[in-house]
């Protein structure tokens, strides 16, 4: 595609983009961790119409021992994503295509506003022949952290995936002039047709067009240096009208330091894990570091890497609808099995409440109750904004004497509410320890604010 008609493209987004934010129907919510984003919705997109055959794709041979492989840093965490499936997808992937060492460095932290503590280090990709960029760090305004990031970017070649093209909205510009186009909000989840629109780049050579599973499609607010690849289409009826959305789904940026390749997508496990999908992000990386026509470089990586998990403690706030004199909320989550909150009488409904200070995913949690030969009656409730709740789990009717451990999935809360409802010789209820379980089922490290 000549330089004209990829500028003739971006006019055409750019016009398309404004025509419909000013409609309000290119996308209707911003919450990308809500659960309004697919109310109405029903995927209207015809397959058939813009499939071509797909082809199969053959995964790299070994590489020779002479080459040095690039050494690349894979940076991930934050809201909404299941990251400890995610980068270690994206880091055999990678590695089983190229020949690329893929490290990683992640965090369990899913709030917004990311707590990313490898940036603090100006030094952080000392050593790194590339940077893969994946956190989700909407709300993150740390002017040290961006200085620090964009300064490795004058020389070393970054790729962006997904929910990094969202990252640091709360600043300037400056980051997404660093990956040439800026987002602000995506679509429903319906499936993404993607079509190539440079085919003879040397990132989509011999790709062909394909339509993922249901993805989220972000939107192009304004496109500064980015060079369009492929564009995404989404067709569906929101409570029965047809709406049509398009965006650049994938790009190249060589206007802002080194060279960089950008995808939207990825936002679904499944998606990631899609071997068309695993390729493009593969070639993106090889074209950014300049090796993307050296046979050598298309050999499988064979050896070791690194997986750091950045450390990270979950920070609440305890309260309780009455509370014994010594026996404060606080104590537990303290870690003493020894201490204990109790309620000051045994009326009954009585409600023990956590505040979790940042955004937080849990499957599960035991309660340590006082007494462990008696059995608890209770419920648990999750909020977001400790106003409208939701029943996680019910455990109304337990005769189950003991710590339990109860499964449940609670995404994207910043409340939980343990509601007392009966004990076996109505004693005032009162509890030891609470531990939670993340997403992934790891106990999660508490301090009490």
């Amino acid at each position: 595609m000549s330089q004209f008609k990829i500028t003739q493209l971006i006019r055409q987004m750019t016009l398309f983009v404004l025509l419909n934010l000013s409609s309000q129907t290119l996308f209707a919510y911003q919450d990308c961790c809500g659960s309004r984003i697919n109310d109405g919705v029903v995927n209207t997109l015809d397959e058939e119409e813009f499939l071509k055959k797909d082809k199969q794709e053959n995964l790299a041979s070994p590489a020779p021992e002479e080459t040095r492989p690039l050494k690349a840093l894979l940076i991930a965490g934050g809201c909404c994503h299941d990251y400890a499936a995610q980068t270690k997808i994206l880091s055999k992937g990678i590695q089983e295509r190229a020949n690329i060492r893929v490290d990683v460095a992640w965090t369990r932290d899913q709030d917004h506003d990311t707590e990313l503590p490898i940036f603090k280090n100006p030094d952080w990709a000392k050593g790194y022949d590339l940077i893969i960029h994946d956190e989700c760090a909407a709300m993150t305004k740390d002017e040290e952290i961006l200085k620090n990031i964009l300064k490795v970017h004058e020389t070393v070649p970054a790729v962006h995936l997904h929910c990094a093209i969202h990252s640091f909205r709360a600043g300037d510009n400056q980051w997404h002039e660093h990956i040439g186009l800026s987002s602000t909000k995506h679509g429903p989840h319906v499936p993404i047709a993607v079509e190539l629109v440079e085919p003879k780049h040397p990132i989509v050579a011999n790709m062909d067009n394909w339509i993922t599973d249901k993805e989220e499609l972000y939107n192009n607010a304004e496109i500064y240096g980015a060079t369009p690849l492929a564009m995404g289409t989404q067709k569906y009826k929101r409570n029965g009208k047809d709406i049509t959305d398009k965006a650049i789904v994938a790009w190249v940026n060589t206007k802002h330091g080194a060279p960089s390749f950008s995808t939207s997508m990825g936002h679904f496990t499944h998606n990631v894990e899609d071997p068309r999908y695993l390729k493009l992000v593969t070639r993106g990386s090889l074209w950014a570091c300049g090796k993307l026509d050296e046979p050598a470089y298309h050999q499988a990586y064979e050896g070791t890497n690194t997986v750091i998990e950045m450390p990270f403690t979950t920070f609440l706030r305890t309260s309780a609808q009455s509370t014994q004199d010594n026996n404060k909320p606080a104590l537990a989550i303290d870690g003493n099995p020894e201490t204990r909150w109790c309620a000051n009488s045994a009326t009954k409904p009585s409600w023990f409440q956590i505040q979790f200070l940042r955004m937080t995913s849990l499957s599960g949690m035991e309660i340590d109750w006082e007494i462990k030969n008696q059995w608890t009656q209770y419920t648990i409730e999750t909020s977001r904004d400790g106003k409208k709740w939701n029943q996680v789990f019910d455990a109304s009717k337990n005769t189950q004497a003991g710590t339990r451990r109860d499964k449940f999935k609670a995404q994207y809360m910043r409340y939980m509410r343990i509601n007392v409802l009966g004990q076996e010789n109505n004693m005032w209820p009162s509890i030891r320890e609470i531990r939670f379980y993340d997403y992934t089922g790891t106990q999660l490290t508490l301090e009490n604010k």
